[in-house]
């Protein structure tokens, strides 16, 4: 277990670079009082609290303008490490609940951030079927998730939902609740 005090986690992921193209992290920015205390980064992630969202806009080296999004889990909340070899890490905190009634027609649930549009995007999938796809500028979860990186040339970070754990996801204002 770690044992650095901090009271927020963003985590965001970083794409490798053109000189170790396959080296794709997750990353964990650690606060206090919103001032960084130390990055993690590691290969996997579990989540297992409450999560919320910020996001800002930000200029590549390029110049091009892109949306910065980042999962939130305000304390307290523990970091375990569940493996060394990849560097698998679990993040344990308040807010996940137990369902009694999950809904039944998921195969399948993810999250990701799109960049372009500054959105939070879940889909709902029933085996290659999309049953739902909801968007919005901010995230509220409490299901148990894990990290998932695409093996695609253009490699895609997101958020593989607990299935069994999802009740409801839908729109709210400008926030998506996923609960």
């Amino acid at each position: 277990m770690i044992q650095i005090p901090f009271d927020k986690i963003l985590v965001g992921f970083v794409y490798s670079s053109n000189e170790d193209p396959n080296n794709h992290k997750i990353w964990l920015d650690l606060r206090m009082f919103d001032r960084p205390l130390c990055s993690i980064y590691c290969d996997k992630l579990d989540i297992d609290a409450e999560c919320g969202s910020m996001a800002w806009a930000g200029h590549m080296p390029n110049g091009q303008l892109i949306n910065h999004g980042r999962i939130v889990i305000n304390g307290p909340a523990h970091i375990e490490a569940k493996s060394v070899n990849p560097l698998h890490l679990s993040i344990i905190g308040p807010g996940h609940q137990r369902l009694e009634n999950p809904r039944k027609d998921i195969a399948d649930a993810s999250l990701k951030y799109d960049v372009k549009n500054n959105l939070w995007v879940c889909e709902i999938m029933d085996n290659d079927k999309a049953l739902e796809r909801h968007s919005a500028q901010d995230l509220l979860c409490t299901v148990k998730m894990e990290s998932h990186t695409s093996e695609h040339l253009n490699p895609k970070f997101s958020m593989k939902l607990e299935k069994n754990h999802i009740s409801h996801c839908k729109v709210l204002g400008n926030v998506l609740v996923i609960s």
